[in-house]
């Protein structure tokens, strides 16, 4: 005798759990707003528009991040230096 299948979709095996599922949309989520804020263009808007103005705070700050981490880097280098000079 052939076992009746239950009603609705069968489920998968390899199914996420809520958690997964959500972390996977918080994820996707974030990227999308990096993808916004990357894909923003200064000559689409006027020179005093607050999202020319948004676009330029977010390219000084990339700029800053970056130049920190050069300086960390340098400041490692004359340690290193410094205690072979010893």
């Amino acid at each position: 005798m052939d076992e009746k299948r239950g009603r609705g979709r069968p489920p998968k095996d390899d199914a996420l759990t809520p958690a997964e599922r959500a972390k996977r949309y918080r994820d996707n989520r974030r990227a999308e707003k990096v993808a916004i804020a990357l894909s923003r263009e200064l000559e689409d808007h006027p020179p005093d528009s607050p999202h020319r103005l948004f676009v330029e705070l977010d390219r000084a700050l990339a700029r800053v991040a970056e130049l920190e981490r050069q300086l960390e880097q340098a400041q490692l280098e004359i340690k290193r230096l410094q205690q072979q000079a010893r």
